[in-house]
């Protein structure tokens, strides 16, 4: 029996992470989480290994606390770091987490369009753009 493994041929130390997306199901490089306060990128997780990103959000938010003395007033994040559970820790503290509402889609919500507002996709996309520009600058940028 032959056991088949994907490896990348340039960096044999870092191991493939399996993401499940359609252009890509498997990539390879280290999963980097930053937060950007006041459009300044600050690295919160450098990991070569697979872990799921959700379970970052509330340590990085009280990172947040300690730097600043405050909890923010709201949080713009992709949807993985939208559980259930980060969610009910947010309202607890009073903090908005951007994203539509967890349950059916309201009726207002189902208009096509660039979603603005309560999302919060437009600060979010700003922190694509960054993670985009910071792999053009060192040449990785992949599709994605």
């Amino acid at each position: 029996m032959y056991k088949t493994e994907k490896k990348s041929i340039s960096q044999p130390h870092v191991r493939p992470i399996v993401r499940g997306k359609a252009a890509a199901k498997t990539e390879f490089g280290m999963k980097l989480s930053i937060s950007v306060v006041d459009g300044i990128s600050l690295p919160e997780r450098m990991s070569w290994n697979a872990y799921n990103e959700g379970c970052d959000l509330v340590r990085d938010i009280e990172r947040y606390r300690e730097r600043y003395g405050r909890y923010p007033e709201s949080v713009h994040a992709d949807k993985i770091y939208r559980t259930l559970a980060n969610r009910q820790w947010c309202k607890e503290r009073d903090i908005r987490l951007s994203g539509v509402p967890l349950g059916r889609l309201r009726r207002t919500l189902r208009r096509t369009g660039p979603a603005v507002g309560r999302s919060g996709k437009t600060k979010e996309s700003g922190t694509q753009s960054k993670a985009s520009s910071g792999r053009r600058s060192v040449g990785t940028d992949w599709p994605g």
